[in-house]
């Protein structure tokens, strides 16, 4: 599951600005590549888990 998640975030980092922002910033951080994609694919579960739970379409605008 964590490999699946990590192929989903690479294309996710460049066709999403919120989540090739939060990557970048981790980059900034001092963060290797892998380790800043493991902190992109955290903030998608836990964007994905949101969605399931409140029962809502995906809408980029509202994802900080």
């Amino acid at each position: 599951l964590r490999y699946a998640l990590i192929n989903c975030c690479l294309p996710l980092i460049r066709f999403d600005m919120t989540f090739a922002t939060y990557y970048a910033k981790k980059r900034a951080e001092g963060k290797p590549h892998r380790v800043a994609i493991t902190h992109v694919a955290k903030k998608l579960v836990r964007v994905i888990f949101a969605l399931e739970k409140q029962d809502i379409d995906f809408n980029p605008s509202k994802v900080r």
